[in-house]
């Protein structure tokens, strides 16, 4: 069976090297089409319902957050997998059109670009299937014809949406280079406690690191708790966003409770968390205090859960959440 299209190669041409250059945060993960049912109310087991809308739009944890990361301004470059098939480009055309570096995505004709199936009842609620396609072939050796890319860059956002192997390596990577990581544990599998030792800001939500951590998470007390065992598997920063009751971040200095950006009606929650974790990795790389990193990353999930979809947020909202990031702290 055919290997991926490209090659690893040994000579760079001065653009891509500039590419290395310019890219300050990458994001290493899955791209996927994404079939977005809307219905009056989640299934239960063994129940059939009735979608009012079908829509199908471009998705995927990875391709998700890098989006959102350059609706915020940042310079993003975005590493995976897509399928030969109508899918694949039709989905790095729309990674390209946010302005987000498709360099180092590649199509693979050994498997279809990655599918979702995202149901969404009419409180904004969501549940979603994912068939990972091409995402589940980018390995170690994918990784290791990025690492140019990776350590020039500041700031390398992985999510769980590929495999393990492919996690692992992006790690040692930047690692090697002082590149910071910032590590999504979305979905959450189990990964070994070297990988979380060596990534800098480990991001869950409750549900997440309830699953990391073996205890279940009922209040932001419990949260700040949480994340300070986060910060105790070896990363500098553990971050728990808590959805509308804000998000938790520990760090050497202790802890602290950044409220929910301000929302006035909720439409769907299904991209929230990956807005958040873009958005974050781009306050970080401009060096903004933690807080306000999470203050800037909080503001625009508030606006992403306000329309539909999972790349609600778009540039021209960058001005206002940039001021809410700059509010005083509660």
């Amino acid at each position: 069976m055919p290997g991926p299209s490209v090659a690893r190669v040994s000579v760079w041409s001065s653009l891509e090297e500039e590419r290395c250059l310019v890219n300050r945060v990458v994001v290493l993960g899955s791209i996927n089409r994404d079939l977005v049912l809307t219905l009056d109310h989640l299934p239960v087991p063994g129940e059939t319902v009735t979608a009012s809308h079908l829509v199908v739009l471009s998705g995927g944890k990875g391709a998700n957050q890098a989006v959102a990361a350059a609706a915020a301004g940042g310079s993003v470059a975005m590493v995976g997998r897509v399928g030969t098939d109508a899918a694949g480009p039709e989905q790095v055309s729309a990674l390209a059109a946010a302005g987000v570096d498709v360099s180092f995505v590649r199509k693979d004709p050994r498997a279809p670009t990655g599918t979702a199936v995202v149901m969404v009842d009419r409180a904004g609620h969501n549940s979603i299937a994912v068939v990972p396609g091409a995402n589940g072939l980018l390995d170690a050796v994918s990784v290791e014809q990025a690492a140019p890319l990776i350590e020039k860059a500041r700031i390398l956002l992985l999510q769980l949406e590929v495999p393990d192997g492919a996690v692992e390596r992006a790690v040692a990577v930047a690692r090697r280079a002082g590149v910071m990581t910032i590590l999504n544990i979305a979905p959450y599998r189990d990964l070994p406690p070297d990988v979380l030792r060596r990534v800098g800001y480990l991001l869950a939500n409750e549900t997440e690191a309830a699953a990391l951590l073996g205890h279940g998470i009922d209040s932001v007390e419990d949260a700040a708790r949480a994340a300070g065992e986060m910060r105790g598997l070896g990363p500098s920063w553990g971050i728990i966003t808590l959805g509308e009751r804000g998000t938790v971040a520990a760090g050497a200095d202790g802890w602290f409770h950044e409220p929910a950006g301000p929302v006035d009606a909720v439409l769907d929650t299904t991209g929230a968390g990956d807005v958040f974790a873009g958005v974050l990795a781009v306050g970080l790389v401009e060096a903004l205090p933690v807080r306000e990193a999470v203050r800037l990353a909080s503001a625009a999930a508030a606006v992403s859960v306000t329309r539909r979809g999972a790349r609600a947020l778009l540039p021209s909202d960058a001005p206002a959440i940039r001021g809410q990031a700059r509010r005083p702290p509660s």
